[in-house]
């Protein structure tokens, strides 16, 4: 962290220290309809990604895509 300019001081903190609250915290955002689970396969994230010249899907058609699904 120092070589982004930022000294810390307090204890080392590792993420995978948390996943059982990360994943209750997942969880119950799912619950509230706050988040959901992205199921498209490697080909489908590739396809909506892009490459470095030409973009991939708009959040556009991603939300009508979404909305075909009757999810929403």
């Amino acid at each position: 962290m120092q070589w982004l300019g930022f000294n810390w001081s307090g204890d080392i903190c590792y993420s995978s220290d948390y996943f059982d609250q990360l994943y209750a915290y997942a969880v119950e955002l799912i619950n509230k309809g706050l988040a959901y689970v992205d199921e498209l396969s490697a080909d489908e994230i590739r396809e909506y990604r892009g490459t470095l010249t030409q973009p991939g899907k708009t959040a556009r058609s991603a939300i009508v895509a979404w909305k075909r699904t009757g999810a929403v």
